[in-house]
């Protein structure tokens, strides 16, 4: 279609717009869309029905749409407005599309009294300037807190209700935090109904700016579809290149390169294919201005393949690259690596002539190594990848032959200098056992044996270098150093544990003394107990401690016999040293139940005073309690006299235990706990009722003061009633109620006096004992 017949039709358009407000009615699409589509499966099942009835209650017209993705090169406010004007939505109806890949929401609307009602409410809800529209703010209150917690069905049904308020005026309420909002202009599905000449005009005006609108932005569409049309050529153009690239190799490689061209050729000739019959279907495809959604789409989508099939050519470029690459350098590496097989076999060579070792084992080595350089140069020409391939592997074998003959010369050097390591370790242990006098050990344990064992494997070792097999000979190297020096070492330990060894036998034989003084005395100790306390008190521990002995005693009767395994004759310290841990131990044990056995016999004692001190301060407690009643007067509740007599009999119990023994201390300890509890418990109700008699005789002497001056009043007879009742009560002992009763006393006296402070001021009571 051409420019003039795209301008006709907009004209015609144009004057179909300006007579259709004089019916008043506007266009309705006769088959409404539907409300909720979820291409992006993000709503449970049952949504699309629990929302639909919220919808239906409301009269604002709600649509919602969710994609999976965004597109390249597309804003979520394009896509929205797209989608609004393709489900030909009106001026009344709100699209929400949520975009799940990018977590974006998008709300689209045309509805200018919508737009009012929400920057008004933005007003009422911010307290300052903001940058943020009123639109988004709506959407941060009542839509994205839930959203966001994975609540989108309760967010969507929470949008729609606070919108239908927005709408009826009613306020509603705040949640949030942020989306995106946009608001388009009016498409063509949205029309008013004007009102006279005044609104044609203006409607003609805004139709004749958004025509205009209309035709530049699509004509701008039409412009990025072409040139993203024009770049199907130069990917062609591209695409061959690459094959010119590839067309040395077609018919004269084999193998894996073979197979590797292959696979590239497939793939341009696919590529090539696709974007020729993308070029044919762009030609055949009919564009026009007034088809703006439809050339969105097609942008976007002829974007995306283009995209792709440019990082396809772009990977393909770099496998070509990499193969040409591959077959210039191959006949390099394959030439370098024959220099240095050379230089090896030379090195080889020169080891031979100077040690007069034969090397089969590297010979074979390097055999093999030119059997591998000979492959690589056969395949060279026809095969560059295997070749290549071949030559990194012949690479890490001339590295691994070149570190072995490195190693000749040394371990060469090195065979001498064994027999003299070997004779060092023999005098070693030597010097070592005549210091410790360890002779006969190190002779049962053959350690003297150990340096000539390693001659046996320095032989081998000398057989192995001959060969050249480098590993062996760096394998039995390690082999005689761990022998030689576990040798010295195994000497140099036995004589640490004879010392040791001695060494815990004098501290044992001391402790078995002194353990064996304690024991005498622990044991007085014990047999005093016996008569003064019960023996659940100590018995336990008597027991471990006699258990603790047996074993001393069983420890000093073979002491003899690990004496005889340090000695000279025997020199079995190892076995020694082991029985000798373990008598460690037992002294160690045998002190912590000493320690704890002398701690007993303190502590009975101390309990012992600490009870008397108790029993005999409970005595002065009941007598100050019984003063104390008797002092003030207090009448003795039947709770008290109840305590008073379990304290006596838990009291007297107490003081027949204490008079004879064996004390059962546990039994006294417990009784006299009881005993102060049921003292304290009791001391607080004496004092608690103590505390109510000062204050009735408080309030009983005030009230007196008023008796004959409110003699003629009206409240006299109540008053005299109250204060007579009170001062009964108060001779009864119910002290408390007495207080209750004076309180009512007290206020009549306040209503007497009108508010007015009594005529003079009484003492406090004496403070509480």
């Amino acid at each position: 279609m051409n420019r003039y017949a795209c301008l006709r039709l907009c004209i015609v358009a144009l004057i179909f717009s300006l007579l259709l407000p004089l019916h008043g009615l506007a266009a309705q699409p006769s088959d409404a869309p539907p409300w909720l589509v979820d291409r992006a499966e993000m709503l449970p099942d049952g949504a699309a029905e629990r929302l639909s009835a919220i919808r239906a209650d409301g009269t604002l017209p709600f649509y919602v749409l969710t994609l999976p993705y965004l597109g390249s090169n597309q804003t979520p406010a394009r896509l929205a407005t797209h989608h609004y004007n393709e489900l030909k939505l009106g001026q009344n109806d709100v699209l929400l599309v949520i975009f799940e890949s990018k977590r974006v929401v998008e709300l689209t609307f045309v509805d200018p009294e919508l737009q009012m009602a929400l920057d008004q409410w933005a007003a009422s809800q911010s307290s300052g300037s903001s940058d943020v529209s009123s639109s988004s703010a709506f959407l941060d209150r009542h839509f994205v807190t839930l959203a966001r917690d994975g609540q989108l069905e309760e967010a969507l049904g929470n949008l729609m209700l606070e919108m239908e308020a927005l709408v009826s005026g009613t306020a509603p309420t705040a949640a949030g935090t942020s989306a995106t909002v946009t608001v388009i202009s009016p498409s063509q599905n949205a029309v008013t109904n004007p009102n006279g000449l005044a609104i044609l005009g203006v409607s003609a005006g805004l139709l004749l700016f958004f025509g205009a609108l209309w035709l530049w932005t699509s004509q701008l569409k039409l412009r990025q579809l072409q040139a993203q049309e024009a770049r199907i050529p130069e990917l062609m153009a591209a695409t061959e290149r690459c094959r010119d690239q590839m067309r040395p190799f077609a018919g004269f490689v084999q193998g894996q390169t073979e197979q590797h061209v292959d696979q590239i050729d497939r793939s341009l000739s696919e590529l090539l294919l696709a974007l020729d019959s993308l070029r044919n279907r762009a030609g055949e495809r009919q564009t026009s201005l007034l088809r703006k959604s439809r050339t969105d789409r097609l942008i976007i989508e002829l974007q995306e393949i283009l995209d792709q099939s440019s990082v396809l050519l772009e990977r393909i470029g770099q496998q070509i690259a990499e193969l040409a690459d591959t077959d210039k350098r191959i006949r390099t590496k394959t030439d370098k690596l024959g220099s240095r097989v050379d230089v090896l076999r030379e090195k080889l060579e020169q080891l031979k002539s100077t040690t007069g070792y034969p090397l089969t084992v590297l010979a074979a080595e390097l055999e093999r190594l030119n059997a591998s350089l000979a492959a690589a140069d056969q395949l060279e020409v026809f095969d560059p990848v295997a070749a290549s391939r071949e030559a990194a592997a012949t690479r890490e074998a001339a590295d691994h032959l070149e570190e072995q003959l490195s190693k000749i010369s040394v371990y060469d050097n090195k065979l001498s200098d064994y027999a003299k390591a070997a004779a060092a370790a023999a005098g070693t242990i030597e010097s070592l056992s005549n210091e410790h006098n360890i002779q006969v050990a190190v002779a049962r344990l053959q350690l003297q044996s150990l340096p000539d064992q390693s001659s046996f494997i320095v032989e081998h070792l000398e057989e192995q270098l001959r060969q050249g097999n480098v590993d062996e000979v760096a394998r039995l190297d390690e082999e005689v150093e761990r022998l030689l020096t576990e040798a010295v070492e195994r000497v140099r330990l036995l004589g640490k544990l004879k010392q040791q060894n001695l060494q815990d036998l004098d501290y044992l034989a001391r402790k078995c003394e002194r353990l064996a003084d304690m024991e005498v005395e622990l044991n007085a100790g014990f047999e005093e107990l016996q008569g003064v306390y019960h023996e659940s008190l100590w018995q336990p521990l008597q027991r471990e401690f006699q258990a603790h002995c047996s074993e001393l005693q069983r420890m000093r009767q073979a002491m003899d016999e690990v004496r005889l395994l340090t000695g000279e004759e025997e020199q079995a310290y190892e076995q020694a040293h082991e029985r000798l841990a373990r008598w460690l131990e037992t002294a160690q044990a045998a002190d912590r139940s000493v320690n704890a056995c002398r701690t007993l016999l303190h502590e009975l004692d101390q309990r012992v005073e600490r009870a008397r001190l108790i029993h005999a301060g409970l005595e002065q407690q009941l007598r100050d309690l019984h003063h104390l009643i008797s002092t003030e007067q207090l009448t003795v509740l039947p709770a008290w006299d109840e305590a008073f007599a379990d304290i006596r009999r838990s009291y007297t119990d107490v003081t027949e235990r204490l008079q004879r023994m064996p004390y059962p201390l546990d039994r006294i300890e417990k009784e006299l706990a009881y005993c102060a509890g049921e003292l304290r418990l009791v001391e607080n109700q004496i004092n608690t009722q103590l505390a109510h008699k000062r204050e009735a005789e408080r309030l009983l002497h005030v009230a007196h003061g008023y008796y004959d001056r409110f003699a003629n009043h009206a409240y006299a007879s109540r008053f005299h009633a109250i204060h007579t009742q009170s001062h009964q009560l108060f001779m009864q002992g119910r002290y408390e109620e007495s207080v209750l009763h004076m309180r009512h006393a007290d206020q009549l006296i306040r209503e007497m006096l009108g508010h007015e402070p009594p005529a003079q001021s009484f003492p406090p009571p004496p403070p509480l004992r």
